[in-house]
């Protein structure tokens, strides 16, 4: 008689689950893991907190350098700013100090100097207008510098780039940067002008009239517009 199929499957369920199954499920025994074998298993609670520490003093001292960086850029932006609106604000001044030469400076607005320096390698720099009305309107500036041993004879209205060739041909330029002579130039013309000692002249010898419309009668010897124009040549 042949045998059961179902035989077969049960012979075979108990040669896989073994002997001592009892017809009830058996769950595998899991291991927990060992930690004291592991590599950080060993710390104890002070070196935790030391690490704790450590970690919050890098982190505050991160912080603090970040906020030192950001304090130095924003004031650099602040002084930037203010050097900004300073310098926009000043203006150019020249003034003899005691030894009797010409100083360049930068006046800030509240009347300090942002900076000083020699404008001319001379001293006893002096001006002089002179001028006349008749027959037409004449008006000559003339310069000495050192005391007399260079003169210069400008038109009243020269350009600035003419006035800093005669003074570099004559042996006297602006003692200051290449970018801040046209400045200079103009601001030292301006000075000139309005410390200039004024004086009226004929243009030419014979009959001339003054600012008054009072006649004169100009002499061969006097000084003229004219006889200026030919000794200090323009």
């Amino acid at each position: 008689m042949a045998e059961n199929p179902l035989d077969f499957r049960n012979q075979a369920s108990n040669v896989a689950l073994g002997d001592n199954f009892n017809g009830q499920s058996q769950t595998p025994e899991i291991q927990q893991p060992n930690l004291q074998n592991q590599p950080y298993g060993n710390i104890n609670e002070n070196e935790l907190q030391m690490y704790r520490d450590k970690t919050s003093i890098d982190l505050r001292k991160n912080e603090y350098m970040i906020q030192q960086k950001f304090n130095y850029q924003w004031q650099c932006a602040e002084i930037k700013e203010k050097h900004d609106a300073d310098r926009q604000l000043s203006y150019p001044e020249i003034y003899k100090n005691s030894e009797d030469r010409l100083i360049y400076a930068i006046v800030k607005p509240d009347g300090s100097k942002v900076s000083c320096k020699e404008l001319i390698n001379a001293r006893g720099v002096e001006s002089f207008l002179c001028y006349s009305f008749y027959p037409q309107l004449q008006q000559l500036l003339c310069v000495s510098f050192n005391y007399n041993e260079i003169i210069l004879c400008l038109d009243y209205d020269i350009k600035t780039t003419v006035f800093l060739n005669k003074l570099r041909s004559h042996g006297l330029p602006l003692l200051v940067s290449e970018r801040a002579q046209k400045e200079a130039a103009s601001v030292l013309f301006a000075y000139l002008r309005k410390n200039a000692v004024k004086y009226e002249l004929p243009f030419d010898s014979g009959w001339w009239k003054d600012s008054c419309n009072n006649w004169h009668f100009a002499k061969v010897d006097d000084l003229t517009i004219k006889k200026v124009r030919e000794k200090y040549v323009l």
